[in-house]
């Protein structure tokens, strides 16, 4: 452990080195990707950042088996020796002592799903929350982790998407603030400042007044529908930009 009382990194004497290229007709090095070498010797992992010619090197590892991926926002999740994104790879062995160079990753471009949230109207939405769902066989849908908010032109951009079919959402939270407090939040908070003013210090901020609701819309899924199932599917491939208008 070290002075912090922490489990000391684990350490050794081999490296690992390589470079991290883009999946192109015609490759180009990749700068600025994290690169992570995780296994049982090292649970924490241990990771390098590419540099300007995509090249890394991680060194000081212990005797083991590893597993190497590369990330980077925009990019999918790549591992050493895998078909495609999202295959597992091929772990490393590596002993004391050995430099195992030249390894070459392999990171895909994302796709992009761009589009406009407008209202009954017509007008812009600003604001609005954009989802987007896998469509699987069978009909049925996965939600992703992927989630954005429309900006004050109610433009909206989902990227760092796997090859694949969509169906896209768009909801809005609105505060209820003109709803009237009942008579029991009356007292709940009338209480609160009696509490506060005999405190001999001040009492923490207002997260113990009583909260105002919160009402979600609906989710409308693109291009103006409630049912999923009569979603229009935008369908994209490798680093492709589709627009969702």
């Amino acid at each position: 452990r070290d002075a912090t009382g922490l489990a000391a990194a684990p350490s050794g004497t081999a490296q690992v080195s390589g470079i991290v290229i883009s999946a192109e007709a015609r490759p180009q090095p990749v700068r600025r990707v994290v690169v992570t070498l995780s296994g049982a010797e090292m649970p924490l992992g241990r990771s390098a950042i590419t540099d300007d010619d995509g090249r890394f090197s991680i060194e000081q590892l212990p005797a083991g088996r590893y597993t190497l991926t590369a990330t980077k926002p925009a990019y999918l999740t790549a591992s050493y020796g895998a078909s495609r994104p999202g295959r597992p790879g091929v772990p490393l062995s590596v002993s004391d002592g050995q430099r195992l160079s030249g390894i070459t990753v392999t990171i895909t471009h994302g796709a992009a799903i761009t589009g406009t949230i407008r209202d009954a109207e017509g007008q812009p939405r600003p604001d609005a929350r954009v989802s987007a769902f896998r469509r699987l066989p069978g009909g049925t849908f996965r939600e992703l982790s992927i989630t954005v908010n429309s900006d004050d032109r109610g433009q909206y951009r989902l990227f760092g998407l796997e090859p694949g079919d969509y169906v896209l959402a768009a909801s809005q939270s609105f505060a209820m603030e003109l709803l009237p407090m009942s008579s029991r939040d009356v007292d709940a908070t009338f209480a609160v400042l009696e509490r506060r003013q005999a405190a001999p210090k001040p009492a923490p901020s207002g997260a113990d007044l009583p909260r105002q609701p919160t009402v979600t819309e609906a989710p409308v899924f693109y291009p103006g529908v409630l049912d999923p199932a009569q979603a229009v599917t935008v369908t994209v491939g490798p680093g492709e930009e589709r627009s969702a208008d």
